[in-house]
């Protein structure tokens, strides 16, 4: 969830010139899917073991 509030802000930001969020658009996708990966791994490492 924090992943894809980070990518509408930043999405959002760069708005104004549609050449630069083009450039970095991949960037923050890629930021986004990192952000959700690292969360699901804390989540199942805290969580998991008092299941």
């Amino acid at each position: 969830m924090y992943g894809g509030e980070l990518v509408i802000f930043t999405s959002s930001f760069f708005n104004e010139s549609g050449q630069l969020n083009k450039k970095y658009y991949f960037t923050f996708r890629t930021i986004n899917a990192i952000l959700k990966n690292v969360t699901y791994f804390l989540y199942v490492a805290l969580f998991f073991p008092f299941v």
